[in-house]
């Protein structure tokens, strides 16, 4: 995705290189399927570090589904995104317009699955209880990395319907010809979903030698909260 910055950087002094232009949209335009992987395998992994009973009473769905559902869908919008954005980039109407049809119903398509994970995440988090994960030489709060994957699935789904919006409008229409409504609903949601991370290292939360076996029962963890209060 910083490629694709750079690219429209050097792409505002050739406004008519066709080429330079399918690269830069691409890019910008794909990478952050990636964005959205990084969630499914954060809950997935989340999931996993706790034992069979806790997983299925929270979690809407069998957690080895989480993945294998999300990604699919992933990569079939990725798929539909990236042929709708290079047809939508030739010269002839028809190309474009058939070509702004796929790529709208790719985002489209994207936004539905976002946010129905969006939906899973949530639940998954209402129904958890009060609880600690102890690591070999840690104490983390689990809910800390929780809500930060709230926020970047916010700032993931501001972003989906902007630019279905965008492609609405077409490339002549007010949003795609006004930069500032790209950095502001395109550029800054994505970067602050992301750089939770970085802040939020989610490590520190999934310790891989617990194994999913370390945690204790929903009914124990219960009587702990119970007793805490």
């Amino acid at each position: 995705m910083a490629l694709g910055f750079v690219l429209r950087i050097i792409f505002a002094g050739s406004p008519y290189s066709s080429g330079l232009y399918i690269i830069m949209d691409l890019v910008i335009l794909l990478s952050p399927c990636a964005f959205l992987a990084t969630d499914y395998m954060l809950l997935a992994r989340l999931v996993a570090t706790f034992n069979a009973e806790i997983s299925q009473t929270c979690l809407l769905i069998r957690p080895s589904l989480i993945v294998r559902i999300f990604v699919a869908s992933d990569g079939t919008t990725f798929l539909l995104q990236a042929t709708g954005g290079g047809l939508s980039s030739q010269n002839t109407a028809s190309s474009a317009n058939l070509g702004k049809t796929i790529a709208m119903i790719g985002l489209g398509l994207q936004l539905v699955s976002f946010a129905l994970f969006t939906v899973l995440l949530a639940v998954f988090g209402l129904r958890l209880p009060p609880f600690k994960v102890r690591g070999t030489d840690q104490v983390a709060d689990c809910r800390v990395l929780y809500y930060t994957m709230c926020l970047t699935c916010i700032g993931i789904l501001i972003r989906s319907i902007f630019r279905i919006a965008e492609f609405a409008g077409g490339y002549t229409g007010f949003i795609a010809t006004h930069e500032g409504y790209f950095y502001l609903f395109d550029a800054l949601p994505l970067w602050v979903a992301m750089s939770l991370y970085c802040l939020v290292w989610p490590p520190r939360f999934l310790d891989s030698r617990m194994g999913g076996t370390a945690m204790d029962s929903v009914e124990a963890i219960k009587m702990r909260a119970v007793g805490r209060v």
